[in-house]
Parts: C-alpha cells; structure tokens; sequence
C-alpha cells in the first residue's frame, strides 16, 4: 500500500518538474535548500493535516511559534536521505521522507491513509519503471538474490547512511484501475496553475493601475513620501517640505513604512528591513535607501533585532 503512494508521490515530482511548476529548491534540491523550502511551505500553506508529518520528521512543535524556529535549526544532515531518494528511487527510505517530500511539493491526496487505494495501472506502472530503469519485479528479485533470505536485512547503506531496510515480498493483487487517468488530473494541475498565475499577473497589474491613478500620463507621473507610503504626483508639481522624484511603480505599490511592529513576526526576518538613526528604530516593506535619508541603506531584519526591539512589544 505504502509503495504504490510512494510511486505516486514521486510521479507527480517528476511532472511538475519537468513542466517547470517546481521552484528552484525543489528542482534542483540540495539539503539546505529542502530546508529553505520547508520554511516557505510551513509559512505559506499551514494545514492541521500535516501536523502529524511534521511531528515525525522534525519532532514535538514549539507551543509559541509551532515549527518555525525547530525547522529554521534543524541540521540540514536530516535531508540527505531524501535527496539520495530523488537521486535513485530504487532505494527504499523512510516513510517520513516520502511524507515530507509529499508535503513540499502539495501533493494530494495527503498523507498515507490505510483506508485510501493508492493502485497504479499498468501505464502508470511503466511510467514509473522507465524513470528507474528497472520494473519493479525485477528490483525485488535482484535484492533477493544471493544469501539474503526474504527477513535479512539488505547489508548494503547508501552513501549518505540511510538505515539497512528489511525485504519482505508482497503478495500481489488485483490491480484495481483509477477510473481517470492521472495524466488526466495533471492536465488539470497545469491548467489551473496557469490560470491562477494569469490572474495574480492581472491583479498586480489593476494596483499598479489604480496607485498610479487613470489622469496622468505615465512619462509625466513622479511621486513623493508621505511618511508611511508613496504618493503620485505630475512631476511639475511641488511638496512643500518633501522631494519629488521619478515615478517606481513597484515601490508606489509595495514600498511603505511598518507603522505597527508589534506585529511583525519571527517569520518576517530578513523579509521586512530596519533602519536606527537618532535613538529610533524604524521598520519598512522593502529595502534600498531610506526615502528620506537617501544616504542612508535599509538592512534586513536580523534574529538580533527582532528579539531586541520586537518581541519586547509583544508583551
């Protein structure tokens, strides 16, 4: 049962990677960027579900702040035998690492249920066996050669140390055939991929719109600092007590000032940047130079700075 959901876990990798749907630490993962990765899919899309996977793979939660700061610490020598996986499927890993890897990608259904039938037909079958390179009977029957009898355990680790595992032949059964084609879900995968990017685009696109208003002309659009944000202007016009310079659509959007950071989060270092200057400490959205003091650069938010000057507000 366990296998047939591993095949199926690690197919739907192999699509969405060769449709180019994975990021980079998925793509092309090494320990520390599966451990980037985890961070961002812990932040991004936290589900009740997957409590239990994290549990095994990481351990007991922080009541205060959940995973966040055990992931963020956790040594990235934990993710070698998930990369030996990807690396060569043949092997056999732990189910924690099928669970994790299941997680990262979104894979559904998630996790391993005993009651749920993970069957693949015989077209799936092939597909997985031609990205191995060995069908499945013939990976069984190779490992049993020699003296190894069906309990003892195979002598051989790989490289990275994966624990030895016990070889236990299955018996086989009926196969019982998906009533669609997977093909087909993935088809569907893509599709609502795409169009879910084609509206974020066209959402950005109406608040660029609307933060640079419909009267002016873009070639006679600038914008000045309010304090907290920008705000557009024709460039002939003068703030009193303010600079005016050329139009940047993407600060006049997203560039503005944190006015509340108390509310800021150890999630948000080195997302959110700081500047100190005479005895204050002020917190914004993005980097560059400060919008006043343009001799001055904005710094990422360090652990250092958060527990000195924001955790302090939390209480």
């Amino acid at each position: 049962m366990f296998d047939d959901y591993t095949k199926l876990v690690l197919q739907d990798y192999e699509t969405k990677k060769a449709a180019g749907l994975l990021p980079l630490n998925l793509s092309k993962p090494t320990p520390a960027r599966l451990r980037d990765e985890c961070l961002i899919a812990y932040k991004g899309r936290p589900q009740r579900k997957d409590e239990n996977m994290l549990r095994d793979f990481f351990g007991k939660a922080d009541n205060d702040i959940g995973y966040w700061r055990i992931v963020k610490k956790c040594a990235i020598d934990r993710f070698r035998p998930l990369i030996n996986f990807l690396k060569k499927p043949t092997i056999r890993t732990d189910e924690k690492n099928v669970e994790l890897l299941a997680w990262l990608i979104d894979f559904e259904p998630r996790p391993f249920q005993l009651s749920s039938r993970y069957d693949l037909n015989d077209e799936e079958k092939d597909m997985i066996d031609e990205k191995t390179g060995q069908p499945e009977n013939d990976r069984i029957a190779e490992a049993q050669k020699g003296v190894l009898s069906p309990d003892e355990p195979i002598d051989e680790k790989d490289e990275e140390g994966e624990m030895p595992v016990f070889l236990n032949p299955q018996p086989v059964l009926n196969e019982h055939k998906y009533p669609f084609k997977l093909s087909t879900a993935l088809i569907i995968i893509v599709v609502l991929a795409l169009s879910g990017l084609f509206i974020y685009q066209n959402i950005r696109k109406g608040e660029l719109l609307n933060a640079m208003g419909t009267t002016l002309n873009r070639r006679d659009a600038c914008m000045y600092w309010t304090g907290d944000h920008y705000q557009q202007i024709p460039c002939g016009q003068k703030v009193y007590g303010t600079m005016v310079i050329a139009l940047d659509s993407e600060k006049l959007v997203h560039f503005k000032k944190i006015t509340k950071p108390d509310t800021l989060s150890e999630a948000d270092i080195r997302r959110v940047f700081y500047i100190k200057y005479g005895g204050k400490i002020e917190f914004y959205t993005g980097g560059g130079p400060h919008p006043v003091y343009t001799d001055r650069s904005l710094k990422p938010l360090t652990a250092y700075i958060y527990e000195k000057y924001i955790l302090p507000l939390k209480h």
